[in-house]
């Protein structure tokens, strides 16, 4: 894996042990995912200009922004090219559109193994790509799933469609006037699953460890905002604790904070495992999660170790990020991520960041900042 560094408003890549692996030629770049990252360049060269005709048959004339993507050695393994949408891989396989603005699906190698067919989007979303086999993917009326041979799973059309994980995934019916949106998992037979009275927000997670964070009625002895609770994959209710805040289980753990408390951790029976006593915690990647203290950013383990006390203005979470944000389809161990350095001088202004690694150690002689 590589991590994007910015010189003269270019985008290269360093290694782990923060050596330049790739230069600076890029105007934007995303995260590696599966040994394969997206890169873009941009041009103003005339000749680059391609006009097509889309699917509404209208003239579009193409934006000089070509797309492609490197390995983990920097090499371009899939042309940069012009594409109107292209995603990060997922189970060996990435969206990608063509000239017509249909999505497929391309390995590795950059061939289609879907043929484009479906929409960019629905309803201003995209899709998630695959987890589990299947894959929710667009079209005009509504969101369906698909199997990686591209064959439809069942006959029915959805408002939301989200991926699935641990056997099911989150749903909501396409609506009429009158109906009001609401959430609920189907399994791979698209059957609903039953579960306690509670609500699902829409930008759950979905089932984690076995669970997955719902809104439970309010109990007369608990606090108003105390209403986040865990079911189980069968529907039932985990545990009877509940709590203001939840990540959503990853990795075992969960962080959580009640009202009028501060963040802490907790296992899948419930129990803590790290006390609440930080202002903020992120997320975990193989044992190693960032927590601010006293407005000071630090790196403590899964068993509440501090490895390094706070003293950055902000350390991001080693899971990085993948667009659209759905940080846990990326299994892979992050050695490095951000942090960010306090500027110079009385006021403290030119704060930059840096990468770090899983010892808290400044690895990168680079200036990350975006500009």
């Amino acid at each position: 894996m590589l991590y994007p560094v910015v010189k003269d408003l270019k985008y290269g890549f360093i290694n782990s042990d923060g050596e330049l692996i790739v230069e600076p030629i890029y105007d934007l770049v995303g995260r590696f995912s599966e040994d394969r990252c997206i890169v873009e360049i941009s041009t103003d060269i005339e000749s680059s200009i391609q006009k097509y005709i889309n699917s509404d048959g209208q003239e579009i004339i193409s934006p000089t922004r070509l797309q492609g993507y490197i390995n983990s050695s920097g090499q371009e393994i899939i042309p940069l090219r012009h594409t109107p949408f292209c995603s990060s891989f997922s189970e060996g396989l990435a969206q990608y559109a063509d000239i017509s603005e249909k999505v497929g699906f391309i390995d590795q190698a950059g061939e289609f193994k879907i043929s484009p067919q479906f929409n960019i989007d629905y309803e201003g979303e995209v899709s998630l790509g695959f987890s589990e086999g299947v894959a929710a993917v667009a079209t005009e009326e509504g969101w369906t799933y698909i199997n990686k041979e591209g064959e439809e799973l069942f006959d029915v059309r959805f408002e939301t469609a989200k991926r699935f994980q641990e056997g099911y995934a989150l749903v909501s019916q396409l609506l009429k006037a009158s109906q009001t949106e609401s959430f609920f998992f189907i399994d791979k037979n698209g059957q609903r699953l039953e579960t306690v009275p509670c609500k699902i927000n829409a930008n759950t997670h979905g089932f984690r460890n076995g669970l997955c964070p719902v809104i439970l009625p309010t109990e007369v002895h608990e606090a108003e905002d105390n209403r986040i609770g865990f079911i189980k994959t069968n529907g039932d209710l985990a545990f009877e604790e509940r709590f203001a805040y939840s990540s959503g289980f990853h990795e075992g753990l969960c962080i959580v904070k009640k009202t009028g408390s501060n963040f802490g951790v907790i296992n899948t029976k419930g129990e803590w495992v790290i006390e609440p006593l930080y202002e903020e915690i992120g997320s975990f990647n193989y044992g190693i999660a960032p927590f601010r203290q006293n407005k000071k950013w630090g790196l403590l383990t899964s068993q509440g170790e501090v490895i390094l006390s706070p003293e950055f203005l902000f350390i991001d979470s080693f899971v990085g990020y993948l667009p659209p944000p759905d940080h846990y389809h990326n299994h892979e161990i992050r050695k490095l991520t951000t942090a960010m350095i306090a500027g110079q001088g009385k006021k403290r202004k030119g704060a930059k960041q840096v990468y770090i690694n899983r010892a808290g150690e400044i690895v990168s002689p680079f200036d990350i900042s975006p500009s």
